[in-house]
């Protein structure tokens, strides 16, 4: 559940050696360091160019509640669920992380989960 300073943290979508680009309502992102690939579809997609906009976690859900039929407790489930594998990932990092403006985090050699937990909203 999003709850207390969670709720206001603004994350950014992590720079290179990421790349990324969404076309068609599918975001594909590459670690360029590891050659790890990324297909992030359906509200992933919108969730991820949302975080690139900087909304915070009660923003998305805000923004999924009013886009899609399932309950709030559950997109809210989903959307820490998903903010946690991209942080997992080194895709996106919170602002307290990034405060320099530089990330030297480790890239890892992995892969999202074919099943989002937003794929069930």
């Amino acid at each position: 559940m999003l709850l207390g300073s969670e709720t206001m943290t603004r994350y950014r979508l992590r720079g290179a050696p990421i790349i990324h680009d969404t076309i068609d309502n599918e975001t594909i992102a590459i670690n360029q360091l590891t050659g790890a690939y990324y297909s992030i579809d359906g509200p992933g997609a919108l969730v991820w160019q949302l975080l690139r906009d900087g909304a915070t976690p009660t923003e998305l859900v805000e923004r999924l509640s009013g886009s899609f039929d399932s309950d709030r407790a559950t997109i809210e489930a989903a959307v820490t669920a998903f903010i946690d594998e991209l942080t997992t990932e080194e895709l996106i990092v919170g602002e307290a992380a990034a405060h320099d403006g530089h990330d030297d985090g480790a890239a890892r050699d992995s892969s999202l989960p074919s099943r989002s937990p937003l794929a069930q909203l």
